[in-house]
């Protein structure tokens, strides 16, 4: 068993990354992210095809997640099928608040 002491001096050597407002590291490294809501798509497919191209062409890489390899294979087809000509990757995972 350790000390609340010890685990913070064995972690130190570790590249630790903290979230939440109570920093138990001297010093921490701050991450600014430029973000903006997502757009309200509502199944229109041709617009989400324009913003993810308009993404590409700005240097963003665009990653689908979902855990429900139905759902990538079917937002692949619609764009194959509207020769929407976008790119993505795409991960079979989540990611939650």
């Amino acid at each position: 068993m350790f000390t609340k002491g010890e685990f913070l001096s064995a972690l130190n050597h570790l590249e630790t990354i903290e979230a939440g407002t109570a920093c138990l590291f001297p010093d921490p490294e701050k991450f600014a992210f430029d973000t903006k809501p997502q757009p309200l798509f509502q199944k229109n497919f041709n617009l989400l095809a324009e913003d993810l191209k308009i993404l590409d062409m700005n240097g963003y890489e665009t990653m689908i997640l979902s855990d429900n390899e139905k759902q990538i294979e079917r937002i692949r087809d619609i764009f194959k099928d509207t020769k929407a000509g976008v790119n993505f990757n795409s991960v079979n995972q989540v990611v939650h608040e």
